[in-house]
């Protein structure tokens, strides 16, 4: 018959074992008689079993380990790395609770006895937090990036918000994932403090805690990030108006450059494409306007006038040459309001005057902060 063997159990669950695979954590016990005896340099076999959610839960692991004791009747195996046809590394630690059945032969066969169920109250987290390390790269979203480890390439220009570019990853730990797994634009406003810079966002000195003001490490405001908005364009031909005293809107049907693509040179407006103070200027070049011939041009932002850039009489009349008005503004918009050109004039006939090189009309314009 065999002898009843009481084991003294001790879990290691280190940190830094075995990191970067194999999947593996260690387990000690203390073999001993049924009076308490110590069975020193003595062969004995384990069976482990790794239950899920309850001591009678469904097997998800098995393997099996021959181990001899030492002197102290202390015997150390590495769970991970028995005999075994499962997978340690398959295990979603962070799902579910899980269990650990210990059976054991003492003369070292396959005649386990269970010795008992212990759960798993401390994750293998050396385990848990490598499941980062197999994340498909550009699929991690922001619930799951580490502060302070966003680079530029994973800040969207859109800052203020941008899709879902692939499905969420699951089971990773917060705060493990890197720069590498971060699916570029997936950096949205809220992950992204009030006053944050790209600086601080970059920050990696391990002083903080979060994307907070206190990581500016003495950086100035010029360090904020702006994105790139900028356009001119122009009106290439000569455009006949025959509406006196009423608001023209100034044609530009050409393009000398438009970053970011936010002017429409079929409806000739520009769409603010984040909140911000924002800079324009404008030129509009006018012929067959009489002498005493009251001009006025203007800004009109979401088709409401907002500022004039000129309100004076013609000194003469302007009929072989053009008569120039111009002015500028700064405004602050929000996201999707719009700014166009327009003109007034007294005068039943007249001809906003264009030019193929834009040497005449023009429009520009450009985000400030």
């Amino acid at each position: 018959m065999k002898k009843t063997i009481l084991i003294s159990i001790a879990f290691l669950f280190a940190l830094s074992i075995f990191a970067q695979s194999p999947h593996m954590f260690n387990y000690q016990a203390v073999v001993r008689s049924p009076i308490g005896d110590i069975l020193d340099n003595q062969n004995v076999s384990f069976e482990i079993v790794i239950l899920q959610t309850s001591p009678t839960g469904t097997p998800v692991y098995t393997e099996t380990h021959n181990a001899t004791t030492n002197e102290y009747g202390l015997v150390t195996l590495k769970i991970g790395d028995g005999v075994t046809s499962d997978d340690l590394s398959a295990i979603d630690w962070g799902a579910d609770d899980y269990f650990m059945k210990v059976s054991m032969d003492e003369e070292g066969g396959t005649n386990y006895q269970e010795m008992g169920i212990t759960q798993l109250l401390s994750v293998p987290y050396s385990l848990y937090s490598e499941s980062a390390e197999n994340i498909s790269d550009n699929s991690v979203t922001s619930a799951k990036i580490l502060d302070g480890e966003v680079s530029d390439d994973d800040i969207a220009f859109n800052y203020a918000g941008s899709s879902s570019k692939g499905g969420p990853a699951t089971s990773i730990a917060d705060n493990t994932v890197t720069s590498a797994k971060i699916q570029n634009g997936e950096v949205q406003a809220d992950d992204i403090a009030d006053g944050a810079t790209l600086a601080e966002i970059l920050d990696d000195d391990g002083s903080g805690s979060g994307l907070d003001a206190d990581l500016l490490d003495g950086l100035t405001s010029s360090f904020y990030y702006t994105p790139k908005v900028a356009f001119q364009v122009f009106n290439s031909f000569d455009d006949n108006i025959t509406s006196p005293s009423s608001w023209q809107k100034v044609e530009f049907n050409s393009e000398k450059f438009d970053i970011g693509s936010n002017f429409d040179n079929t409806t000739d407006v520009f769409t603010a494409p984040y909140d911000g103070v924002y800079t324009f200027s404008a030129v509009v070049g006018l012929q067959n306007v009489a002498a005493g011939s009251q001009v006025y041009g203007g800004f009109y932002i979401n088709d409401a006038q907002h500022s004039h850039f000129a309100a004076e009489a013609a000194s003469e009349d302007y009929t072989s040459y053009s008569y120039m008005v111009g002015g500028s503004a700064t405004v602050q918009l929000n996201a999707g309001n719009t700014v166009d050109v327009r003109i007034w004039c007294q005068d039943a006939n007249y001809d906003i005057y264009g030019s193929s090189i834009g040497q005449t009309t023009h429009f520009s314009g450009h985000l400030v902060f």
